[in-house]
């Protein structure tokens, strides 16, 4: 996606959620939903054999409620595929990359049968200006995102057991951060 296009659509959500116009009276904006719970109830001192875990920190000191918990396997052998599309789509197959969306849509499966409601999968980026969509894509942060912080140590687990069944050498984080406003578009 070109930057003129996202700028662009950015725009257009913004418009629509403070012009009333575009609403049909009975219409607004929802409010966000806030992260629950605090930093204080993530075990910081998680120790899983072959895992590196960084603590959470704010990848954009504008965005106070978000943090971000890296996890890391330390054996793992077979990074992220640098195309959106390509690499392995199950943990079983044979090949010399995975496919980050399917392995986030793995991952989140497992943390729902876990009773932890995921917000969403996909990447982050921390204030990077990446010069084309393949930059963006690869340094970008893989993330699933939840918005309760009694589930982030859970969550980190699920993610470190995932990491070694798809043998994946990679970084990937549990995103705690609100649900944003959501604005309806004119009809």
């Amino acid at each position: 996606m070109n930057r003129p296009f996202i700028i662009i659509t950015l725009l257009t959500f913004l418009f629509s959620c403070s012009n009333n116009n575009n609403n049909t009276g009975t219409e607004k904006c929802t409010k966000g939903i806030p992260v629950s719970g605090d930093q204080s109830l993530f075990n910081s001192r998680i120790e899983i054999t072959d895992i590196n875990i960084t603590p959470p920190h704010q990848c954009d000191i504008k965005k106070e409620n978000e943090h971000l918990i890296g996890v890391q396997y330390t054996k793992g052998a077979l990074p992220f595929d640098n195309e959106p599309k390509s690499g392995c789509k199950s943990p079983d197959a044979n090949c010399s990359s995975v496919n980050v969306t399917e392995y986030l849509k793995a991952a989140s499966v497992v943390a729902q049968q876990k009773g932890i409601q995921v917000t969403g999968v996909g990447i982050v980026s921390c204030g990077d200006d990446f010069s084309d969509g393949k930059d963006y894509f690869r340094n970008s942060k893989k993330v699933i995102r939840i918005k309760d912080w009694k589930y982030a140590e859970q969550m980190v687990r699920i993610l470190s057991d995932s990491l070694k069944s798809w043998n994946l050498k990679a970084t990937v984080y549990v995103h705690i951060a609100p649900i944003g406003p959501v604005c309806p578009l004119e009809r």
